[in-house]
């Protein structure tokens, strides 16, 4: 590589370059290689290192890596640099590397506060001075050379404020400074300057030249005066100092025993209290008061009789414990006052409640308090001292039972407080309520035995393994209620079946009939109570009918409620009082869960989420009373399987169809029971 570089007047040297042969884009066509006699076309090029140069194309040469094995011809290359001088905090724009007879780029307009671009000029020196045509940005470039911006100075606003009112404005141009020097003036104010925002933080300078429009704003401070206090009996706060127009602060005040602070007033006659709310407008003198502290003695029987009139008393001065007037109360003596004894002296700082004490008088007698707890744990009973109170035992506990209270009598009509004196031997009666419930267990053809359990009203209860014994051939299957280890909610005594494997329920349709009054059969939709016969005359016979509901086809796709409705023959409208609970299957279903109830006369709703459990099959469903009970089929599956519609009136040969299908089903009925026996026997 030749040395030194070559220079050139107003042109900076960029380097040798080698030129491609004409209509050649293969560098390989140059006779050029790289040392290690690969193919110059392996290299990458960068694009600054390639000279397009009108026709000619030429390429950066690399002495370090290219070997010549030919002729070849270096040509030098010179660029004109371009730079930019915005003469702004802006910056300028990159430089530019042109070519001879290239053209400068025209960069973004640049900006300058508080003036208007006019254009780029080429200057006749570095500063730009001679600056007189725009340059064209088209010319051919020769030599480097500066383009200068242009500025020309906007016009521009300061405007004075004073508490909101424009006072003076002033226009010139960018870059000087105003010329006016005016000062406001205010009674009972301070001019202290002008400032460049509304708070008055940043004084504003009329020696810095401005270069955008500006407000500048008033600052104002009051005028003060010197608020003092006086005060008797104490020391008097600290001076304040209020700007006009301003309330003084009511100042904090010592305590001093025996004394209590009166209040501020406006002179030193205590005529007129000093209002704290008034502002300030000249200066002020306050005078505080202190008053002797004066309290009120009263007095407490504590259980004796009679009357102690209150005294009033002086707090810098002792008082003497007076003597008792009150009448003790039975089996007791005073024993001195609850702050000491009689003629002692006390200070007294508040109003206070002298509390006469009472002591046993030896000669006074002994009762015994006994408690009586009806079968719950064992209270032990209380010697109490004529005149004094029982304590109040820790409740006892029982079984299946809350605990109501203590009462005066085993009838419970009043309940004992254990504020009264005990002035006699005395027994208090235990009160219970149940808040159980019993869970009864069948065994539904299976033997052997279950305890009753009590359980938690309205509270969960996990059901338990089964311990009777199935049917012949019949293993457990689950509670009618669930499997054991479920929990259900009783809200009332319950009776909860074995489920047995494989068992047939068949028997359930069949029609029984009561042995007593209080038992009830079904058969069609009618149960009967039963009848007395009393001196040869009847009572009318209390029977449930279902009218609404009655075998009924429940299609698998249905998707409302099931309405069922049941009426009472005697008392119809106490036929929802009377209702107790709904089984299907003899298993009970649950309230709000899988049914809700209705009075008038009883209408029962049977969700669709509990009817989609049941198999395809027919079912038995029953509706329990206190004094009876209904039952009736239940068919689960297509309404095409079976016909259910009734007879039409005056329709003889849809009638005689019924009748045939009435005369069926008691055969049919009475082959079941049969039936039913039969395995009863074999399971024996």
């Amino acid at each position: 590589e030749p040395s030194p570089n070559p220079k050139r007047d107003g042109l900076e040297f960029d380097g040798w370059y080698a030129e491609l042969p004409a209509g050649s884009v293969n560098l390989a066509d140059l006779p050029i290689w790289k040392e290690n006699s690969e193919s110059i076309t392996d290299k990458d090029i960068s694009e600054d290192d390639v000279w397009k140069d009108g026709d000619k194309v030429r390429i950066r040469y690399d002495f370090d890596n290219y070997a010549i094995n030919s002729d070849i011809t270096l040509t030098a290359r010179w660029v004109a640099v371009v730079t930019f001088n915005t003469n702004s905090e802006q910056g300028n724009p990159d430089s530019q590397r042109i070519d001879v007879g290239g053209t400068v780029t025209e960069p973004a307009d640049p900006a300058k506060e508080g003036f208007e671009f006019a254009g780029w000029f080429k200057g006749s020196t570095q500063s730009g001075e001679g600056m007189a045509e725009k340059y064209k940005f088209s010319s051919p470039v020769e030599k480097s050379f500066v383009l200068h911006a242009k500025w020309n100075p906007k016009t521009l606003t300061l405007t004075y404020v004073s508490k909101g009112v424009v006072v003076h404005t002033e226009k010139f141009e960018a870059g000087n400074k105003t010329t006016w020097h005016g000062t406001p003036q205010e009674a009972g104010w301070v001019f202290e300057g002008w400032y460049t925002d509304e708070a008055c933080t940043t004084l504003f300078s009329d020696k810095t030249p401005l270069f955008k429009d500006m407000t500048v704003y008033a600052k104002w401070s009051k005028k003060t005066y010197t608020v003092s206090f006086r005060i008797t009996n104490g020391i008097a706060p600290d001076k304040q100092i209020v700007e006009t127009g301003d309330k003084a602060v009511k100042p904090e005040v010592p305590a001093i025993d025996g004394y209590t602070f009166d209040n501020w007033y406006s002179s030193s006659t205590y005529a007129n209290v000093f209002d704290f709310e008034n502002p300030i407008t000249k200066d002020t003198t306050i005078y505080g008061r202190y008053t002797v502290n004066r309290w009120t003695v009263s007095f407490d029987p504590n259980g004796g009789i009679g009357l102690m009139d209150p005294v009033t008393t002086v707090e810098l001065s002792d008082y003497v414990l007076p003597l008792n007037r009150y009448t003790a109360p039975e089996g007791k003596v005073f024993a001195g006052w609850d702050l000491g004894n009689v003629g002692e002296k006390i200070k007294v700082t508040e109003n206070i409640t002298l509390v006469a004490q009472w002591k046993d008088d030896a000669k006074s007698p002994t009762y015994t308090v006994s408690f009586y707890t009806d079968g719950g744990s064992e209270v032990a009973p209380q010697t109490v001292k004529r005149g004094e109170k029982a304590i109040r035992p820790a409740d006892p506990e029982k079984e299946g039972y809350h605990f109501d209270g203590w009462y005066r009598s085993i009838m419970y009509t009043s309940a004992y407080t254990f504020d009264s004196p005990v002035i006699s031997n005395l027994m208090i009666y235990a009160k219970w309520s149940t808040d159980n419930v019993t869970v009864h267990f069948d065994a539904n053809g299976g033997s052997g035995t279950m305890d009753d359990v009590l359980s938690k009203k309205d509270a969960a209860y996990k059901l338990p393994s089964c311990s009777f014994t199935g049917p012949r051939g019949r293993a457990f299957d689950r509670w009618s209620l669930g499997n054991p280890g479920d929990e259900v909610v009783l809200r009332a005594d319950t009776i909860v079946y074995a489920i047995w494997k494989g068992a047939d329920y068949s028997y359930m349709n069949e029609t029984t009939t009561p042995t007593a009054p209080t038992e009830t059969a079904y058969s069609g939709g009618t149960t009967t109570g039963g009848g007395t016969t009393n001196t040869g005359t009847t009572t009318p016979t209390l029977a449930y009918t279902i009218t609404e509901g009655m075998n009924t086809v429940r299609e698998r796709k249905a998707t409302e409620d099931l309405k069922v409705v049941v009426h009472r023959s005697i008392d119809d409208a106490s036929c929802y009082a009377h209702f107790l609970q709904v089984k299907i299957d003899d298993q009970p279903l649950l309230l709000q869960t899988d049914y809700t109830a209705e009075s008038g006369s009883l209408i029962l709703y049977l969700k669709d989420s509990a009817l989609d459990k049941l198999s395809d099959d027919m079912h038995k469903l029953t509706i329990v009373f206190d004094d009876g009970e209904v039952s009736t089929a239940l068919w689960i599956g297509q309404q095409t399987e079976r016909n259910t519609t009734a007879p039409v009136t005056g329709d003889p040969t849809n009638l005689g169809f019924w009748f045939v299908m009435l005369g069926l089903s008691g055969i049919l009925a009475g082959a079941l029971v049969l039936l039913q026996l039969k395995k009863r026997k074999s399971a024996v």
